[in-house]
């Protein structure tokens, strides 16, 4: 099994060192709603385990990383967390399928964080 972690831009970031290891992605994923789900950061892990080219993923949506029955929906509900501020998937570790870039699911953790970033005003 894979970890991967996932930023939400625009909030704070946890426990990264606990995070790093052998096997974990990290995406930087915008939470701006003009760029929401816009991945701005991935690092080179995303190579073996995805099989993407980290660079190349700069400014797609990271929909394309889960199975299409989840993306889907996830638009609406990064939506709905940006327009309430209810983030309910939050400092949680859950045990979720990623898709590759052969279109192959495999299980993965996953532990959202958010990071603050006044870059964006």
């Amino acid at each position: 099994m894979f970890n991967y972690k996932a930023t939400f831009h625009d909030t704070k970031i946890i426990r990264v060192s606990d995070l790093y290891g052998p096997n974990t992605v990290i995406v930087g994923v915008s939470g701006n709603k003009d760029d929401l789900g816009k991945i701005f950061i991935a690092n080179k892990r995303m190579q073996t385990v995805y099989g993407h080219d980290p660079e190349k993923m700069i400014n797609l949506n990271v929909d394309m990383l889960m199975p299409k029955m989840v993306a889907k929906h996830h638009r609406e509900y990064m939506t709905a967390c940006v327009e309430t501020g209810k983030l309910v998937a939050i400092n949680k570790e859950r045990e979720l399928y990623g898709v590759n870039a052969k279109g192959y699911a495999f299980p993965m953790k996953l532990l959202i964080t958010l990071d603050v970033s006044l870059h964006s005003g």
